[in-house]
C-alpha cells in the first residue's frame, strides 16, 4: 500500500500496520534533514519503501537487477540514473529500508530513524549538489567512462557522500546524549574492512565521518579526545599505506573542488578503481 506522507514525498508498505508505526519516524527523520540542509518539504520529492523484501524491492527498481543478489545492507538510495525506465517515468528519488534486516536485531527507532537520514543525505548530494554544483564544473560524472578522470572524480563524489552521511547519521543519534563515551566510541566506530577497494573506501568513509561528529562534542572530555586522536592516526596510517584520500579533508564543497581541480589538472590515476 501506498500513501502520501507530506508534500511530495510518498511511502510504501504492504500492511497498515506498518504503516502507522513508521509513519511518525520518518517524519522525525524528514525534519532533522530539512532542519540540517535548509531543504523545505516543497523542495523534497521522494518515494520511500519499507520493505521486507529488500531484494526483490530493490530489484524492481534498479536498472541493473541481475546485479542485485547478495546485498544485506540496512537501506538503499536509488537515485534516477540507476533506475528502470518504468520508474524514471515517476521522477522521484527511492529509498528502500531493510525492514526484515533492522526487526532481526531489534533496532532502536532512533537508529532507524538515523538509517533514514543516512538516505536523505545521499539525495541531497544526488539531486541538489549534483546538479547545481557538479555537472558545470566537471560534466555528468555518473555516466563516465571507468578509467577517465570524471569516474574518479565520481568516486571522490560517492566517498564524500558516505562521509556526510555516517556524519549526520551519527549526529542524530548523539544528540540525545548529555555526554559521549570511550565506551559507546569503541561499540559503535565503524570497523574498517579490507576484503576489497570498495569495503575498504566505504567504511574508511564511515570512519571519519563518525569520527569527526564526535570531535566536535567531546571538548570537556581528555578521555573521548585522546580514543578519537588515536582511532584518526590508525586510519590516517592505513590512508597512507593504501595512498588514499582522507575525505574529512574533502568534505566541504570548497575543499571537495580544490581536490578535484588538481585531479584532472594533473590527470594522473587514483588509488580508487
Amino acid at each position: 500500500m501506498e500513501f502520501s506522507l507530506v508534500g511530495d514525498i510518498t511511502v510504501e508498505t504492504n500492511s497498515e500496520l506498518i504503516r502507522q508505526k513508521y509513519k511518525q519516524i520518518i517524519i522525525n527523520a524528514i525534519t532533522f534533514f530539512s532542519k540540517e540542509t535548509g531543504l523545505t518539504i516543497d523542495d523534497m520529492k521522494i518515494h520511500i519503501v519499507i520493505s521486507r523484501d529488500y531484494i526483490n524491492d530493490i530489484k524492481k527498481r534498479h536498472y541493473q537487477p541481475d546485479e542485485i543478489n547478495d546485498i544485506n545492507s540496512n537501506a538503499m538510495f536509488i537515485p534516477k540514473d540507476y533506475q528502470n525506465e518504468e520508474f524514471r517515468k515517476i521522477d522521484k528519488a527511492i529509498i528502500i529500508v531493510n525492514l526484515m534486516k533492522l526487526e532481526a536485531y531489534q533496532a532502536s527507532l532512533c537508529s532507524i530513524e538515523s538509517i533514514i537520514i543516512h538516505e536523505l543525505i545521499h539525495y541531497y548530494d544526488y539531486y541538489f549538489i549534483y546538479p547545481n554544483n557538479v555537472i558545470d564544473r566537471y560534466g555528468k560524472i555518473i555516466c563516465s567512462q571507468p578509467g577517465s578522470i570524471e569516474y574518479v572524480i565520481f568516486g571522490y563524489f560517492q566517498l564524500r557522500s558516505e562521509f556526510r552521511a555516517k556524519y549526520f547519521q551519527e549526529k542524530y543519534i548523539v544528540s540525545g546524549m548529555e555526554e559521549i563515551k570511550e565506551d559507546y566510541m569503541s561499540k559503535f566506530l565503524v570497523r574498517i574492512e579490507f576484503s576489497n577497494n570498495s569495503n575498504l573506501f566505504y567504511t574508511l568513509s564511515h570512519a571519519r565521518g563518525q569520527l569527526l561528529c564526535w570531535e566536535t562534542i567531546t571538548d570537556e572530555n581528555q578521555a573521548a579526545k585522546d580514543y578519537i586522536e588515536q582511532r584518526k592516526n590508525e586510519i590516517e596510517d592505513i590512508e597512507k599505506d593504501k595512498c588514499i584520500k582522507n575525505v574529512a579533508d574533502i568534505h566541504t564543497l570548497v575543499e571537495f573542488f580544490d581536490f578535484c581541480d588538481k585531479l584532472k589538472s594533473a590527470q594522473e590515476p587514483s588509488a580508487i578503481h
